[in-house]
């Protein structure tokens, strides 16, 4: 399955013009990081607040690859119980 990947910005970040910039913005970061983040399946939804309005594209680029770097690390299996963890109630 595909990396699936949605945004939502609020009205409260501007007028649609500027929100679709920065969606525009968004889905350029996440196509060109997500590969090297280790997310190559699954769903994906980017809230972005007003407050992004005040990013530069790098910052707003190195957030955003902070972020998706957290998401994959989460969405790596859990290891294996050893049998000493699954013996101990």
């Amino acid at each position: 399955m595909p990396l699936r990947v949605g945004f939502s910005v609020g009205r409260s970040y501007g007028r649609a013009t500027e929100r679709n910039l920065l969606r525009r913005r968004l889905r350029a970061i996440v196509n060109d990081a997500s590969p090297a983040c280790g997310l190559t399946g699954g769903m994906l939804l980017i809230g972005a607040r007003p407050s992004a309005r005040e990013l530069t594209f790098d910052l707003l680029r190195e957030e955003t690859e902070r972020l998706l770097s957290l998401a994959a690390g989460a969405r790596r299996p859990a290891p294996a119980a050893t049998s000493e963890m699954a013996g101990s109630s």
